[in-house]
């Protein structure tokens, strides 16, 4: 069955997840430790990017909408810097339907999730697109 296989355990790997709404981050980093993964937490994008520079983790998990530096601009400087450019990315937006195509492809954006989420959604999410790291493939 495809939901049983989604909500396999991914092994435990690091992740970063950032945005500005505390309570949708506790809930967030709650759910993913609970997986066994280790979670670091930021609080605008800025943070996040000295963050993730240095030291790296395997996924980063960021809001679109966040002050300093929005979860857009974030993943543009992921991309560009030969270090983290390969670090898959999950987008959170209350306004998915406003990202453009051209936008996304100078990103690397595995998956833009919608608001309101469930938790239970972005840790299949997760899931998969750790799989599919793991096993050298490419999961979204």
């Amino acid at each position: 069955m495809q939901n049983e296989r989604s909500h396999q355990l991914a092994p435990p790997c690091s992740i970063l997840v950032a945005d500005d709404e505390h309570h949708i981050r506790a809930v967030v980093v709650t759910k993913l430790r609970q997986q066994g993964h280790e979670v670091r937490e930021a609080a605008n994008g800025e943070q996040a990017l000295e963050m993730i520079r240095a030291q790296p983790p395997m996924l980063v998990i960021t809001d679109l909408q966040m002050p300093v530096m929005n979860g857009l601009q974030l993943c543009q400087a992921l991309r560009a810097d030969p270090r983290t450019a390969g670090i898959p990315v999950v987008l959170v937006t209350a306004r998915g339907h406003l990202l453009h195509e051209d936008d996304l492809g100078a990103t690397n954006v595995a998956r833009v999730i919608s608001k309101p989420f469930s938790a239970r959604e972005l840790v299949a999410v997760v899931n998969s697109i750790l799989a599919g790291r793991a096993s050298g493939g490419v999961a979204a």
